[in-house]
């Protein structure tokens, strides 16, 4: 799949098996081309990319990460559609 606006992927090292899953990004801007078939994507954000586009951006490596950790944001709470009950689950 390729690295679009709001796509979800696994972050790793530079060996192809060391994404643990752990570790995800959002694209909140343009992505790199190289990334497209090299990097695993999982999903991607229906809702609240807005919130996620707001955050500052790191410029670590060339591809937005942070090199201070501390600013990082945490993401407290993430929500599948699917876990949800039938009647809470957003239309789109």
């Amino acid at each position: 799949l390729p690295h679009c606006y709001g796509m979800v992927g696994v972050a790793r090292d530079l060996a192809p098996d060391t994404g643990t899953g752990g570790d995800l990004y959002t694209v909140i801007g343009h992505a790199p081309r190289h990334l497209d078939r090299n990097i695993a994507l999982v999903g991607r954000v229906i809702d609240g990319m807005a919130a996620l586009s707001a955050l500052p951006r790191g410029n670590g490596g060339g591809l937005g990460l942070y090199e201070d950790a501390k600013m990082r944001v945490p993401i407290k709470r993430i929500v599948l559609a699917a876990d949800l009950p039938p009647g809470e689950r957003p239309a789109y």
